[in-house]
C-alpha cells in the first residue's frame, strides 16, 4: 500500500490514513501483527504505526498496542529502497474482546517543502493468535487436575 503524505495541504489539512481489517477475537490470547514498512528520506508526518485495537460486540475501543514506526527505526538506512523493515506488534486481546482491528496509520501527513522522495509504503502483513504462556499453563493444570479426579473416582 502506497500511502501519499503529498495529499496533506494548508488549505485542507494535514491527510491521515488507517488501513484495517478487524477479525474475531478471542479474550486472553495473544495477537502479533507483523508487516513490512519503509519510507523515503522526504516523508513527512506526525505518526506512522502498527497498531492493534481491541473492540467489544458494539464496536467500542477497549484496548490495543501501538507501534511507533519511527521511533522503531523507519528511518534508519539500510541499503534498501524506503529502507525496508520487517515490524511486529502484539497484545493479548481483553475481556470483552469480540474483534481485534490490525492497523496500519499515517497520521497527520503533508508535503515536504524540500521535496524529493515523500512514500511511505506498508505490505505483507502476517496476524497470528497465541495463547498467553499463563493460559497455556492454567490451562494445562486444570487439564492435569481433571484426570488426577478422574482417577480417584
Amino acid at each position: 500500500l502506497f500511502f501519499k503524505p503529498f495529499t496533506g495541504n494548508t488549505a485542507n489539512g494535514a491527510a491521515t490514513v488507517h488501513f484495517t481489517q478487524d477479525n474475531v477475537a478471542s479474550p486472553g490470547l495473544r495477537y502479533i501483527l507483523t508487516g513490512w514498512a519503509g519510507a523515503q528520506s522526504n516523508y513527512l508526518s506526525q505518526g506512522s504505526v502498527f497498531a492493534l485495537d481491541f473492540l467489544n460486540a458494539g464496536g467500542g475501543n477497549i484496548g490495543g498496542a501501538t507501534l511507533d514506526l519511527v521511533a522503531a527505526g523507519l528511518f534508519t538506512d539500510n541499503g534498501q529502497e524506503f529502507d525496508y523493515k520487517q515490524y511486529s506488534v502484539s497484545a493479548v486481546a481483553p475481556a470483552g474482546a469480540a474483534f481485534v482491528r490490525a492497523r496500519a496509520s499515517m497520521i497527520g501527513a503533508t508535503p515536504n517543502p524540500l521535496g524529493g522522495g515523500q512514500a511511505f509504503v506498508v505490505d505483507d502483513f502476517s496476524l497470528v493468535a497465541v495463547p498467553e504462556p499463563a493460559t497455556a499453563g492454567l490451562a494445562a493444570l486444570g487439564l492435569a487436575s481433571m484426570a488426577l479426579f478422574r482417577r480417584r473416582k
